[in-house]
């Protein structure tokens, strides 16, 4: 069995010139625990000199050493020659020379030498880390509490926000109803626009619940987007027939994703480019995916109406319409949903549009979700 003389010189080099080599803080412990050597790296680390800490005991730097390793596991180590501790990662408290405590990664390796088996404990300054996953904490715990805000919004909007509305609907249904004759023309055209205008308030605060719902309750699966597509032409088939409306589909790769949010992203994608169609031209709307570096590139385009380029940072804004609500009916947060979606999947959506030629719209899906 070959053996390292911890102290002398073995094979032309010392052991303490090898350690001080590795730029890494190093600590060599013996049977009772008794420091035997630290490098350089160590010195630096916990603020001691050599002289100062070699002979006093590891619970010196490491107070929780023994209660991690257990008396009798390391006994068992010492009288076994053939047990060794490997890649044993773990992470406490070490006490520099001022009583500061830094937090450390330790990871420890039993090593055969002259006088006998030893431990050479690595230490990794952790600090930096930590900073970083309390920082991360606080961030995680204020995005619950934006959560838990979220959730009451939604409880308020569909229940408190929309009672009053039901009721004026309602009341305004009733009177209008059993007081027809009675009532002039302007009257009637008055209860008729406070009538729709609660009907579209209701559907606002629908659409805003349904955008909030979003990205709650994840299932990641395979995804054929054949079948998907398929399963969403299927939906419009009385519009599709209706308006004539042509599909040119590419071969569509089998992803991972979140089937339900990615069937809602492909429905607005695809109801978009039916509402803005061109009313006296075929309609045909080309859906067609590449596989890039690390993402699914997808486009869906129509020849439509299009738009303007001038607006385009409007359209994925939540209740943002370029259109006129009297022509184009709709809550204009469709493609709000589509970008929440598409940065649920770690991608990014965008539009090329001309008007009077059609808009092309494009978004990435990661490979690796």
């Amino acid at each position: 069995m070959n053996v390292i003389d911890p102290l002398h010189k073995h094979e032309g080099f010392t052991f303490r010139t090898m350690i001080d080599s590795i730029p890494n803080p190093l600590i060599l412990i013996n049977q009772e625990g008794k420091i035997v050597y630290i490098n350089t790296y160590t010195e630096h680390l916990l603020q001691y000199q050599k002289d100062e800490i070699i002979g006093r005991n590891i619970e010196t730097v490491i107070p929780k050493w023994f209660n991690w390793q257990h008396y009798q596991y390391l006994d068992f180590i010492f009288k076994d020659p053939e047990v060794k501790i490997t890649d044993r990662n773990v992470e406490i408290f070490g006490i520099r020379k001022n009583k500061n405590k830094i937090p450390l990664e330790i990871k420890s390796n039993t090593i055969d030498t002259s006088d006998g088996k030893m431990i050479l404990i690595s230490l990794i300054d952790i600090s930096e880390r930590k900073k970083t996953e309390n920082t991360l904490e606080k961030h995680i715990k204020k995005l619950k509490n934006k959560n838990k805000e979220l959730e009451q919004f939604n409880y308020i909007a569909s229940h408190d926000l929309q009672e009053p509305l039901k009721s004026i609907s309602s009341l305004t249904t009733m009177i209008t109803d059993e007081y027809r004759d009675h009532l002039n023309e302007e009257i009637k055209n008055s209860f008729t626009f406070l009538h729709e205008s609660t009907s579209r308030m209701k559907n606002l605060i629908s659409a805003l619940l349904d955008y909030g719902r979003l990205g709650r309750h994840l299932e990641l699966k395979q995804i054929n987007c054949n079948t998907l597509i398929r399963e969403v032409i299927d939906d419009f088939s009385t519009i599709i027939k209706d308006f004539q409306i042509e599909f040119k589909i590419g071969d569509l790769p089998i992803i991972y994703g979140y089937r339900t949010e990615l069937k809602v992203l492909f429905e607005n994608l695809i109801s978009n480019a039916i509402k803005f169609r061109k009313k006296h031209v075929p309609t045909i709307i080309e859906i067609s995916a590449q596989k890039q570096l690390d993402t699914w590139f997808f486009s869906i385009k129509d020849n439509g109406i299009g738009m303007n380029m001038k607006f385009i940072n409007k359209i994925f804004t939540i209740f943002q319409q370029l259109n006129s609500k009297e022509e184009y009916s709709g809550t204009g947060i469709g493609l709000s949903h589509c970008k929440k979606i598409v940065e649920i999947h770690d991608g990014d959506i965008w539009v090329e549009s001309v008007p009077g030629r059609g808009s092309s719209f494009y978004f990435t899906i990661n490979i690796k979700i």
